[in-house]
């Protein structure tokens, strides 16, 4: 081969390479409050109970959790500590009691709904404000 055939064979290669390698996945990010908009559940029925969750994680791995069942009542909050490793979501709530799954987690490309999955159950959150009445 002579310089020209290798210089354009290293220049095809070096594009190719580009194009393959496409963009990076950026790492997850579940800092800041979410609330629950859809559950999906290998249960045939969940009943017809309404249920309003929010969930605040903070940068220190802490978290809050606010949950309202049924239409009438107050919040319930739940506090303790998360572990993200890689894609998987664990925790323990302030009692030292672990969560009841751990869960895989997925984003959206513009990290404004969040989803933990677990067991055949889906949990899907949007980015959200924590409402006064909530806290």
């Amino acid at each position: 081969m002579d310089m020209k055939k290798i210089l354009a064979f290293a220049a095809l290669m070096a594009g190719l390479l580009l194009t393959a390698c496409g963009e990076k996945e950026e790492p997850l990010n579940i800092i800041g409050t979410w609330s629950l908009k859809t559950v999906q559940t290998k249960a045939a029925s969940m009943g017809g109970t309404s249920v309003d969750v929010y969930i605040v994680f903070n940068e220190d791995n802490s978290f809050s959790l606010y949950q309202k069942v049924g239409s009438a009542g107050r919040y319930s909050s739940y506090s303790g500590t998360w572990t993200l490793t890689g894609t998987s979501l664990s925790g323990k709530y302030s009692d030292g009691k672990s969560w009841g799954s751990t869960y895989e987690v997925s984003q959206d490309k513009e990290r404004t709904t969040l989803v933990l999955s677990s067991a055949g159950e889906e949990y899907s959150y949007a980015k959200a404000s924590l409402p006064a009445e909530v806290q």
